[in-house]
């Protein structure tokens, strides 16, 4: 039986960062009774053989993108009934190799395509321009190329057309004012933050740094330099030797990089006041994907990385 002194944040979770589930010998396929302690949120793993960590095996969700043992095989089970195809590793690593294969043929193509266009708009242009046309089609066996001369409207001086053409103008042209805004790149994360609820003032990074079993030094060094982004931050921890998933220590981190950005800008605000903000803004989320791989170079052979 282990026990140390880690919290329950106040989302539920349990994090547990990678030198001290190594200290305690802790794997992902393990499963464990948890004991809370209602006095200071101490809590005390147990290892208990048939059960999952929550000592059930209903199917629950133990962090926002995590499960434990008995979740993943109902997950697995249910995908199966579906239909859906569960893959493994290797399988899904041929579907990256293809799909930067597929991208990789998708940009040479487009390079192609695009060197074509540019070679039949100049040849159309050339007789639009002898022949004093505003549109023109090249006919292939399969289709046909346009061409087209495109006017862009711009009202430069609108009360000058007011003054000379009086009611005409004013009411066939509608004057609009485009309003946009331009915000602070840290000013407006930590507007996102606050809207999403999504920081932590409870989490503090050196208890973070020191778990992944950095020295003083090092945890001043990459203290500096940490931005509470996953990609950047998981880096910069590998130049200090760090490896592995370091998924819930890089959330700990972002939420804690986010809190600090709350209380600076909105420190000495009243939660009125807070919810204020909070009610001035709108963050609709959306997925961002991308492939990383090398690109060769044409024309010495090398290879450069490209996102």
């Amino acid at each position: 039986m282990k026990s140390f002194n880690k919290k329950i944040n106040k989302t539920g979770a349990i994090t547990l960062p990678s030198a001290l589930r190594r200290e305690f010998g802790l794997t992902g396929g393990e499963r464990f009774k948890i004991e809370v302690c209602a006095e200071d949120g101490t809590i005390l793993l147990q290892r208990v053989n048939g059960q999952c960590l929550y000592g059930t095996v209903r199917l629950r969700q133990v962090r926002r993108k995590h499960g434990c043992g008995c979740v993943r095989a109902q997950i697995r089970e249910r995908l199966r009934r579906a239909g859906v195809a569960v893959m493994n590793k290797e399988q899904l690593a041929a579907l990256v190799d293809e799909a930067i294969r597929l991208e990789r043929s998708m940009k040479e193509d487009k390079k192609r395509l695009d060197a074509i266009k540019a070679e039949l708009t100049t040849a159309a242009f050339a007789v639009m321009d002898n022949r004093n046309l505003s549109f023109l089609q090249i006919f292939g066996s399969a289709g046909h190329f346009n061409a087209v001369y495109k006017e862009k409207f711009e009202i430069d001086n609108y009360d000058r057309l007011v003054s000379v053409l009086g009611e005409i103008a004013k009411s066939k042209i509608v004057r609009k004012e485009e309003i946009k805004y331009d915000t602070e790149a840290r000013f407006k994360a930590a507007l996102i933050a606050l809207f999403k609820g999504d920081y932590d003032k409870s989490v503090v990074i050196d208890d973070v740094l020191r778990g992944l079993g950095l020295s003083p030094d090092a945890m001043k060094a990459v203290k500096k330099k940490l931005k509470g982004d996953y990609l950047k931050d998981k880096k910069l921890l590998e130049t200090v030797g760090v490896q592995g998933d370091l998924e819930e220590e890089l959330d700990a981190i972002r939420l804690a990089k986010n809190a600090e950005l709350i209380e600076r800008f909105f420190g000495e605000l009243t939660d009125e006041q807070i919810e204020d903000v909070r009610k001035s803004v709108f963050v609709e989320d959306s997925i961002s994907v991308g492939l990383e791989y090398a690109k060769e170079d044409e024309d010495n052979g090398n290879a450069a990385a490209e996102d």
